[in-house]
């Protein structure tokens, strides 16, 4: 992101309140807040083009208080990387004991079924398909996901959220 789109996005900001199950917190950091994030933990990953890119915090370093930090200062814009599906499933349970429900929307086309269960809390998608892949997804690559659906002719036919 550039300086004007970081300032734009922390005029809307909402504190990330998600339990991270992907590799990692994509943030929106200012040049001059490159060492503090840094200093936490962050990674840098460059964009292929070799033009710029973004800092990044691995899971790992996901602690509470580095959160919080990260929160103060309005710099998580979501998760980032592959959804760690040992993670998720393990906070599937913990959510599911504490009376949490995904949402779900089932989709059709020619008889085949899929399936997108929703969880909030992990930021995360659980998608089931016809094709017998079975897989978890960042929310942004699951609305990739479903729109090349929607656009090979899938219509939804059941939400329950």
């Amino acid at each position: 992101m550039k300086t004007k789109e970081i300032k734009k996005f922390r005029e809307n900001y909402k504190p990330y309140d998600k339990i991270c199950v992907a590799e990692g917190l994509k943030l929106a950091t200012l040049y001059d807040e490159k060492d503090k994030v840094k200093s936490m933990g962050a990674m840098w990953k460059p964009d292929p083009n070799g033009k710029g890119g973004f800092w990044w915090m691995p899971q790992k370093r996901t602690t509470a208080d580095v959160v919080d930090e990260l929160n103060a200062h309005k710099m998580i814009v979501g998760s980032y990387g592959i959804i760690d599906s040992t993670s998720a499933e393990n906070n599937v349970d913990m959510l599911t004991q504490n009376g949490e429900k995904p949402n779900i929307y089932k989709m059709e086309y020619d008889g085949a079924e899929c399936e997108f269960r929703e969880w909030e809390l992990l930021d995360a998608i659980f998608v089931t398909s016809p094709a017998s892949f079975h897989q978890w997804h960042r929310i942004e690559d699951a609305r990739v996901l479903w729109d090349e659906m929607i656009a090979k002719g899938y219509r939804i036919v059941k939400e329950n959220s």
